[in-house]
């Protein structure tokens, strides 16, 4: 059995993460700032780091014999108001992550990456993990950002790290906190939303989201990225399927962005 670190154990993906790796009989560390809630993650054995993504002094204690390390930290969202935070933790956080692994002879690095690195494909054409990454995908911060912690993690393997990318699309299932995806199934179950976003994306649980980084960490190969998505999906189409389950009223009608963000 191995010893892990996990950053964003206390998120969404990471604590499903360690879940998964606690069961499997391996040693979790999770590296989490001193004001994170681990409450759902109590009685399961995991041993806490304080520390942070941009505290190298942080990292190197607590890599400090490990053998692999999954990289889940990130600052989500498409708004302005965090483009700043997410160039920090996105960008100089995994440069900080790589450097720190490579010092501590960390044997692999999973870096959980997003499809949103992997940008918009041409008007009719189905993304792979060779699509090259598009000036439309760089407007935002949070595509931008991602892609460029993937270049941060080509390069450290340049420089001899071990380190595989998996690509998650939205991933959905139980969730430890309150999350924006959360009240949005519940919001579905109680009938409460006519409209939707006209478009789509790729879908994945969250279950399989943690065996993609699994796979990742034992078969992948160095230096490539993986996407994990299970279905692409308008959102309307999306939506009503969880609505069928629900026995709920389903949206009836996709409005463009502009309207549906207010």
């Amino acid at each position: 059995m191995s010893r892990i670190l996990i950053t964003g154990a206390s998120g969404f993906v990471g604590s499903h993460l360690a879940r998964r790796l606690i069961a499997e009989g391996h040693t979790v560390v999770a590296l989490t700032r001193p004001t994170a809630s681990m409450t759902h993650l109590d009685g399961l054995g995991i041993q806490r780091a304080d520390g942070d993504v941009l505290d190298p002094l942080s990292l190197a204690r607590a890599m400090a014999g490990c053998e692999a390390v999954f990289h889940a930290a990130a600052v989500l969202g498409m708004w302005k108001g965090v483009a700043k935070r997410q160039h920090e933790v996105n960008v100089l956080g995994t440069r900080n992550v790589c450097a720190a692994a490579l010092a501590a002879g960390v044997k692999r690095l999973v870096h959980t990456s997003s499809v949103a690195a992997v940008g918009f494909p041409p008007e009719g054409e189905t993304a792979d993990e060779a699509s090259p990454f598009s000036e439309e995908s760089a407007r935002a911060s949070y595509p931008w950002t991602k892609h460029l912690a993937e270049i941060e993690v080509l390069r450290a393997t340049e420089n001899g790290l071990d380190a595989v990318m998996v690509n998650p699309g939205v991933v959905f299932g139980i969730r430890p906190n309150k999350h924006y995806a959360k009240n949005l199934f519940e919001e579905l179950a109680a009938g409460r939303m006519p409209f939707c976003p006209a478009g789509g994306c790729g879908w994945v649980s969250v279950t399989d989201t943690v065996e993609g980084h699994l796979l990742a960490w034992r078969k992948g190969k160095r230096a490539s990225r993986y996407i994990l998505v299970a279905d692409n999906l308008p959102y309307m189409d999306f939506m009503s399927r969880v609505c069928r389950t629900a026995g709920s009223r389903k949206p009836f009608l996709a409005v463009p962005r502009a309207a549906a963000l207010p």
